[in-house]
């Protein structure tokens, strides 16, 4: 007799390495700076939201904050691999796209059109945002 009754599986929240977790961080953060740097997008990001040098002030409480969310990002990251048992590099680049194309960049870009943002900017913002989840589920994959 077939039991269509599905056995609901709980994620362990605490199950993940700490250490990948951190070096996570780090690259994301690192892939941010290069990314935002004015030789790069961050002249046209700054284009895009009428921002110049001197508006922005000073970063470092929303580099702060930033690090915090790349660092929650990356322990929610390690939780799903391995709730879902990824542990190779192809894995990692699989969990990688889905997240970061069909999450992060795909919401970025939604979130753009409600706002009258030029897709050029959900295209900066949203694609260093599935970069660094790419990056990130391959750390967390392969460590």
């Amino acid at each position: 007799m077939y039991n269509n009754k599905k056995e609901i599986k709980m994620l362990d929240l605490m199950n993940v390495n700490g250490w990948a977790i951190l070096v996570s961080s780090v690259v994301a953060f690192v892939i941010g700076g290069v990314w935002y740097n004015p030789k790069v997008f961050g002249q046209s990001w700054m284009d895009e939201h009428g921002h110049t040098l001197d508006s922005l002030g000073n970063p470092v409480k929303a580099m702060g904050l930033t690090f915090i969310t790349s660092t929650i990002t990356a322990w929610v990251i390690a939780v799903i691999a391995s709730g879902l048992g990824v542990d190779t590099l192809m894995e990692g680049v699989q969990l990688g796209l889905l997240l970061g194309v069909g999450v992060m960049l795909a919401t970025r870009y939604s979130d753009g059109l409600y706002n009258n943002q030029s897709t050029k900017l959900a295209l900066i913002e949203g694609g260093y945002r599935a970069i660094y989840t790419l990056v990130v589920c391959i750390i967390i994959a392969v460590w």
